[in-house]
């Protein structure tokens, strides 16, 4: 019974605390969108901005202010799991595969 109890509880702290989340807090949010000046990283513009993880959420990117920053949803979406923007060719993450820019 203890070691059933055991085995229990520990799969539930590992789900707890060790899952990630792909969500973006509203504070994380607030910090990156005053750190970047509220305009997109890569092209400069205003309009239809978007939270980006530099390090891609599925490269395991966490969702914390220092891996998040604004694109407009055009450079984003170029953008999508490499670390280039297409349209603009500049480098606005990672490289998921090594985890560092490119």
């Amino acid at each position: 019974m203890k070691k059933t109890l055991f085995v229990l509880s520990f799969l539930l702290f590992s789900i707890c605390c060790f899952a990630q989340n792909r969500t973006i807090s509203v504070t994380t949010k607030k910090i990156v969108f005053t750190r970047d000046g509220g305009v997109c990283q890569c092209c400069g513009s205003t309009l239809n901005l978007e939270y980006d993880h530099i390090t891609p959420f599925s490269c395991g990117g966490s969702s914390t202010p220092s891996n998040i920053q604004l694109l407009c949803k055009k450079c984003n979406r170029s953008k999508s799991n490499s670390c280039t923007c297409k349209i603009h060719n500049r480098i606005v993450g990672t490289n998921c595969c090594e985890g560092h820019a490119t």
